[in-house]
């Protein structure tokens, strides 16, 4: 005899809803945020008081992570500046609205990063560095990528050697960061561009021994032959 199927709540496919559009998110910032490119902040408060504030940051993480998804077809479409102001009158608030009302949230710091980044394509550079400097999250791939978010905007500037450190930084927030080799790369770029052969060979060199197998090592001895011309023309 077949069992009898359990019936779904709507709680429960509320709250499995909410977790695929959380998780598209994220898939979709890892999309826009690949190259150069959340938490609750604790508050003490007597136990009540506590549990009163868990249940209203619970509140304002589902309304942020549904205002989000909201935005996503936008991002999806390169309408960066569409993405960051929203659209009156269709409910849509926009990026910006969107970290002004939830910035502390998961979904909050998320959008923080991809406002970042629509005004780092849009080249305002130092308001996209404004939101980079300010991403306050616990996800360590998205720490890192603030970081290298910082430093992309450096090397837009032209402060190289500021943006090599920070690329560099971007790399030692956890060692298994698939995105490492590839910060790396980037950090040995900009110190060649700063004209400092010796910081740029050590970051290279530590793509091509810590992280042999990574498409980057690949490319490495050509940019080591640019710091042997480098370092020529210094000497």
């Amino acid at each position: 005899m077949l069992a009898k199927k359990k019936k779904i709540t709507k709680k429960q496919m509320k709250e499995d809803k909410l977790v695929t559009v959380y998780t598209k998110v994220l898939e979709q910032f890892e999309i826009y945020q690949k190259q150069v490119f959340i938490a609750i902040g604790v508050i003490v408060v007597i136990v009540a008081g506590a549990y009163i504030y868990s249940i209203k940051a619970d509140e304002n993480k589902t309304k942020a992570t549904a205002e989000l998804a909201k935005i996503l077809p936008s991002i999806e479409q390169k309408q960066y500046q569409q993405a960051i102001d929203g659209q009156p009158g269709t409910g849509v608030i926009g990026l910006k609205k969107l970290v002004e009302d939830y910035s502390g949230t998961e979904p909050g710091e998320t959008a923080k990063l991809m406002l970042a980044n629509a005004e780092f394509y849009l080249g305002n550079y130092e308001e996209a560095l404004k939101y980079y400097e300010s991403y306050s999250g616990g996800i360590r791939d998205m720490k890192a990528a603030a970081i290298a978010g910082q430093a992309a905007c450096y090397e837009s500037l032209g402060k190289y050697e500021k943006a090599a450190d920070l690329f560099e930084k971007a790399a030692k927030v956890f060692s298994d960061n698939a995105n490492n080799p590839g910060y790396l790369v980037n950090a040995g770029r900009n110190y060649l561009k700063a004209g400092n052969a010796d910081a740029a060979k050590k970051s290279f060199e530590t793509v091509k021994t810590k992280y042999e197998n990574s498409s980057e090592a690949r490319k490495i001895d050509r940019y080591l032959a640019e710091v042997e011309l480098l370092a020529m023309k210094v000497s």
